[in-house]
């Protein structure tokens, strides 16, 4: 970055007389000022009681006749009634003038101390203050719930590293420094403010950087593309973040916790402000010829890379690599599979009397679960079945199944610590019911089982996998069951959810249909689990997959039948019966 680096700002030789001595000066002015306005206090007293046009026609005269020694006899008729007051209040006026003149001549006289001492406050903080402290404690503000919108903290406090730069750039020698005495004794009164608060917020460091530069960077393309570079990063990592948050409210509407910090980040908004368009207050031109300085444009950085790193590692941002090896470590070192499946309760699937039994037993419910990735079967808590009831079977659209979100108790009410799943289907016929029958009561009993389990895969998804399924889903919008159909049409977002369940189901059940309806989709799964499967469990599902399609693919050849005939009919079928 092409950059004016000076040293530390240097005060000028100051002036001859001592600084006690003018100040000592100053003091007897304003005594004598106070002494003197006490005897015209009485006079100014009377003057306030003259009407008010008349004052102002006596000023106006006053003024015309500046330097003159008014004779009342000379005065307009109408100012006449009031000539000794106003002999007063012009004696007045010039005694108040007189004292003006010296004490501005006292101020600039002071002028090249006030100077000092403004350049030595100036450089003290420049060189303590501590700009990735300010963006920690804006950010603990924001978890706090401090309000930041418009009262924005973090702008505040950019106002006013913005004026000490300003201050910084002012007195550097880039510019002719300010003769006014009053821009230093504002500046230091405003800057002396600043370092109480600052102090009291932990941004100041006890000691001044001895390294420190003022490094001013001219109005270049070099500056203007570190901040563009910086802007942009912010800009896409929020988009990103309020994109998520769409994606979370479609797949995990019914987790709150995870909705809770998926929204934009106010800091990175406030940070695309601050170097935007908008920039900040318009008052602090020398921004614009100064710019940032390098450190605080390194601290935004930082804080940057430290968001991405943060939303990535929490799934709601796109992974690193570095997020990549993390999840993998951690998805080798989950407990086994049957390690979790022990801890699951299972209940319903007992036959409800001794001539009955289950078309799919508590071990083909285990053998199901066996086949998800591990990561989606940690949080379950327990598996349950009922039989419907006479008039749920009389229902087309009856309602096979839940997969619910638990929550903690007291303060932790809004935590999900896990869900239950539970399957509303008959699984309970008489031993001596035909085996085929059994057969496809199974099939069904299980393919409801594993869509549901779909419904808890969805809600755990990480930024990646929602966004990679609405590409898939949207690019290739076939209607891969008669439910997905129904679904969509009464609303998008459930539609979309399940879909993913029922392209789950096909993906376990026939693996070989949904590589013909959708290979997109059939790759999507295949990536996402073994994304989220240990390796030793996800090398057993291709073997399982592979032996299905293998088993299908058989089977249409001795029907001799395509696999485009086969997903056919599978389709005639669905929108059929459904």
């Amino acid at each position: 970055m092409a950059e004016s680096s000076h040293d530390v700002i240097q005060p000028e030789v100051l002036s001859p007389r001592p600084r006690e001595a003018i100040v000592e000066d100053r003091r007897n002015l304003e005594a004598r000022r106070q002494a003197e306005y006490s005897v015209y206090q009485p006079i100014l007293a009377q003057i306030d009681e003259i009407p008010s046009g008349t004052t102002e026609e006596a000023d106006q005269y006053f003024k015309d006749h500046q330097g003159e020694i008014v004779d009342p006899a000379n005065l307009p008729p109408n100012l006449r009634p009031y000539s000794d007051l106003l002999v007063a209040y012009q004696g007045y006026n010039r005694w108040f003038d007189s004292c003006n003149t010296e004490a501005r001549s006292l101020e600039k006289e002071e002028l090249p101390y006030l100077r000092e001492d403004l350049i030595n406050l100036v450089n003290n903080l420049s060189a303590r203050l501590d700009y990735q402290a300010l963006l920690d404690f804006s950010q603990k503000a924001r978890l706090l719930g401090r309000p930041l919108g418009s009262d924005d903290l973090l702008i505040n406090q950019i106002n006013q590293i913005a004026s000490l730069r300003h201050y910084e750039y002012s007195l550097s020698g880039e510019v002719p420094a300010p003769q006014d005495p009053d821009f230093y004794t504002f500046g230091l009164r405003t800057l002396d403010r600043y370092r109480e608060k600052w102090s009291q917020r932990g941004f100041l460091q006890e000691e001044p950087r001895p390294d420190y530069l003022p490094k001013f960077i001219p109005p270049s393309e070099d500056r203007s593309g570190a901040e563009t570079f910086i802007t942009t990063q912010a800009l896409d990592i929020n988009q990103k973040l309020n994109e998520h948050y769409r994606l979370v409210n479609i797949y995990c509407h019914n987790n709150p916790q995870l909705k809770q910090f998926s929204s934009s980040d106010s800091i990175l908004e406030t940070i695309t402000r601050v170097l935007g368009s908008d920039k900040i207050t318009p008052d602090h031109t020398d921004i614009t010829s100064a710019g940032f300085h390098p450190d605080l444009l390194a601290a935004f950085q930082h804080y940057i890379y430290q968001k991405y790193q943060q939303h990535s590692s929490a799934g709601r941002l796109p992974l690193t690599e570095e997020s990549h090896q993390a999840l993998r470590q951690k998805i080798e070192s989950l407990p086994p599979v049957d390690q979790m499946i022990s801890q699951i309760q299972f209940e319903g699937f007992t036959p409800p009397g001794p001539d009955l039994v289950a078309v799919a037993t508590e071990e083909d419910v285990i053998q199901t679960l066996k086949r998800f990735p591990a990561r989606f079967i940690q949080p379950i808590l327990s598996v349950s079945h009922r039989e419907p009831t006479p008039d749920e079977l009389k229902t087309k659209t009856m309602i096979c199944g839940t997969n619910t979100v638990v929550y903690g108790e007291g303060d932790d009410w809004d935590l999900p610590v896990g869900t239950r799943v539970n399957i509303v289907k008959e699984n309970f016929v008489k031993a001596d019911t035909d085996p085929t029958i059994r057969g496809s009561l199974k099939h069904e009993f299980l393919n409801t089982l594993i869509h549901e389990l779909g419904h808890n895969m969805h809600s755990l998804l990480d930024h990646e996998d929602m966004h990679a399924w609405e590409v898939v889903s949207e690019a290739d919008p076939v209607l891969i069951s008669w439910y997905v159909d129904f679904s969509r049409k009464k609303d998008p977002n459930l539609g979309k959810r399940e879909d993913f369940c029922e392209t789950t189901k096909i993906f376990l059940s026939n693996p070989l249909l949904l590589q013909v309806l959708s290979p997109a989709r059939f790759q999507y799964m295949t990536t996402l689990f073994e994304k989220y499967s240990p390796a030793e469990q996800f090398k057993k599902l291709l073997e399982d997959l592979k032996a299905k399609i293998e088993t299908v693919r058989f089977n249409c050849q001795r029907l001799n039948i395509s696999m485009e005939q086969m997903a056919k009919r599978h389709l005639n079928w669905e929108f059929k019966t459904g």
